[in-house]
């Protein structure tokens, strides 16, 4: 009887960390929030970088999402890079801003948001493809994308 309970109980276990981990790797909004409350917020110091500023492996990939709206992170064993694509846009003047870039004991949390002439179109030759890939000490936690 006794091993019957103690196999229970760490069948339940291993389910609750099963659900835990398929809902946060999900993105489910719930667990993300409940993540960002934990701890102190601390903003992180970051550089915007143009294309020119950035590896060479991490231009490839950015030119092979662009198409599409895009979030990704790429790390080097000092710093951390982290993208934020708005996709094709067939209007000009369009810029991406970062709102904010802070960190928390369990996760980094970036906000950005595209910005541009809405409503109005400018002429321009072509597609744009607004993004902007920002550059921060390498924390070591997850991204997270707000």
């Amino acid at each position: 009887m006794k091993q019957f309970i103690h196999i229970c109980m760490a069948v339940f276990i291993i389910g609750a960390c099963c659900i835990f981990i398929k809902r946060y790797m999900s993105g489910d909004t719930e667990y993300r929030e409940v993540i960002s409350d934990e701890g102190e917020k601390v903003d992180l110091d970051f550089t915007v970088c143009e294309e020119g500023r950035l590896p060479a492996e991490l231009v490839e990939i950015i030119n092979e999402k662009k198409a599409s709206p895009f979030k990704l992170t790429f790390t080097t064993r000092e710093y951390m890079y982290i993208v934020v694509g708005y996709g094709a846009q067939q209007r000009g003047g369009c810029a991406v801003t970062v709102n904010a870039l802070y960190r928390t004991s369990q996760a980094v949390y970036i906000d950005t948001n595209l910005i541009g002439s809405e409503g109005e179109t400018i002429k321009i030759d072509g597609i744009t493809y607004p993004y902007v890939a920002v550059k921060c000490e390498n924390q070591n936690l997850p991204v997270v994308y707000e």
